[in-house]
């Protein structure tokens, strides 16, 4: 008897801590890999280029009405992130969906941004059908992709930038598509696994080229929406639990002040209502993060965000002792004679 009363303490005990503090396997449990939904297709988009996808759609559980699409396809990052719970609670507070494309609708090998918007309009019209959300056919997407699906991102934002929410690029310094009016987020790791027999792996971590090339296109661009998220040290896989979060809170932000109840039409941004600040790079001056001033020159360059939240959280991501020693991993083999 004592031992079972016991064992019955130490099991409440454990489930009050595990809700208090949730642990990745609880964020990432088998019930939030559940998908109500689930289509295939087929679509030629030429001669030589004939995809297959099989995509999976989650609604929330109490959600009347959608209001937009959350867009991703297969690469490392996406099946942790579209099973998140972090993720799918902002996603259940905005009344956004979950598209996951496995395999993808999306092909590297087209160059036509139209088609690919052609090909997952398909699919979702079939999705609407399907699930009796009719009004999957017209809501806006918010279209988030990794590595090679970066690209996917780019053609979404570039053919449909009134159906375009936002764009998230994770992983790399990315920012390739023309639009320069659609709010995005480029969270880049600094370690790449490429071309790593090409460079000294022991400095590439070091190697923040594309914060200038960033600043200088948003001279250009002066109203561009692009918010910076640097993961020092990371390699082009990694989705560290705090990066989740960020996005999280970047999708519940944007979410909130694009989306309307009343219409599937997109609200625009007020970019002075932003905040921007200057990473604490090498060789670069920290600037605190401070709402958007239009008669600053310098600082309305910076990397731009939707709120002071999202801007001190991208300044405390970046600040890393840049000066660290590189540390390599190693092996030692000892042989008995």
């Amino acid at each position: 008897m004592k031992t079972k009363f016991l064992y019955t303490i130490i099991t409440l005990i454990s489930c009050i801590y595990c809700h208090a503090t949730p642990n990745p396997e609880t964020l990432r449990s088998p019930q939030n890999q559940v998908f109500q939904f689930c289509c295939d297709d087929t679509f030629v988009y030429s001669s030589t280029i004939r995809v297959h996808a099989t995509t999976y759609l989650w609604i929330p559980e109490n959600c009347k009405k959608l209001k937009g699409l959350l867009v991703l396809c297969r690469n490392v990052t996406e099946h942790t992130l579209v099973g998140d719970l972090r993720i799918r609670n902002v996603c259940a507070q905005n009344d956004l969906g979950i598209l996951w494309c496995v395999p993808s609708f999306f092909s590297t090998e087209n160059k036509d941004p139209s088609k690919s918007v052609q090909f997952l309009q398909h699919i979702i019209d079939n999705l609407a059908v399907q699930s009796g959300y009719t009004e999957l056919s017209i809501i806006p997407w918010l279209p988030m992709g990794e590595s090679g699906h970066l690209l996917m991102v780019d053609q979404l934002l570039d053919a449909a930038p009134n159906r375009c929410i936002a764009g998230i690029y994770v992983k790399n310094a990315h920012y390739f598509c023309k639009n320069r009016t659609t709010p995005i987020l480029v969270a880049v790791g600094t370690s790449q696994e490429w071309d790593q027999n090409k460079i000294d792996i022991r400095a590439r971590w070091k190697d923040l080229g594309f914060y200038d090339s960033i600043i200088k296109e948003h001279k250009a661009n002066p109203y561009w929406p692009i918010s910076l998220l640097i993961d020092g040290g990371s390699g082009h896989f990694d989705c560290p639990d705090w990066m989740i979060e960020y996005f999280a809170e970047y999708i519940d932000t944007v979410s909130k002040l694009r989306l309307s109840s009343e219409s599937t039409t997109l609200r625009p941004i007020n970019y002075e209502t932003g905040y921007v600040t200057g990473l604490p790079l090498p060789k670069k001056n920290p600037v605190i993060a401070h709402q958007y001033k239009s008669d600053s020159k310098e600082d309305n360059f910076l990397p731009w965000f939707f709120n002071k939240s999202l801007a001190q959280k991208s300044f405390t991501a970046a600040s890393i002792n840049w000066n660290a020693k590189s540390q390599l991993p190693a092996n030692v083999f000892q042989r008995n004679n």
